[in-house]
């Protein structure tokens, strides 16, 4: 299973034609059809709340598994530990064993930058 999280403020779907590549880019790579991030939302997105920012996840495979809506509180980072990985996270998956288990040692950080190959290329709470 895969995961996106989308930001909607204010009932506009933030950067959709993004999460919609990514979608799509990944069911190339698995050997799937990827499901319409766009009509899903349109047709399972609560009227309350429209005002303020949710976070939207989307689970999905070949067809949209599960879709939450919530408030979204930004968490405040104000330190930062680079953590040199070698897995590779380019496909956002629903199971985050691999994150959490890096997560793990941020030490006395609020969050981890992953770092593969010299770059950096993500980190366990945002993209």
């Amino acid at each position: 299973m895969f995961l996106e999280t989308i930001c909607i403020e204010d009932g506009v779907v933030r950067n959709l034609e993004a999460h919609e590549k990514r979608v799509q880019r990944t069911a190339a790579h698995f050997g799937f059809t990827a499901p319409s991030l766009s009509r899903e939302l349109e047709n399972r997105m609560p009227e309350q709340p429209r005002k303020g920012r949710v976070k939207c996840r989307v689970i999905y495979r070949e067809s949209i598994q599960e879709v939450t809506f919530e408030r979204y509180y930004p968490k405040e980072i104000r330190s930062l530990r680079l953590i040199e990985a070698s897995p590779d996270y380019s496909f956002k998956y629903a199971n985050r064993t691999v994150l959490n288990n890096l997560l793990a040692r941020k030490g006395d950080r609020d969050e981890i930058l992953i770092v593969r190959h010299g770059l950096i290329t993500d980190t366990c709470y945002s993209n």
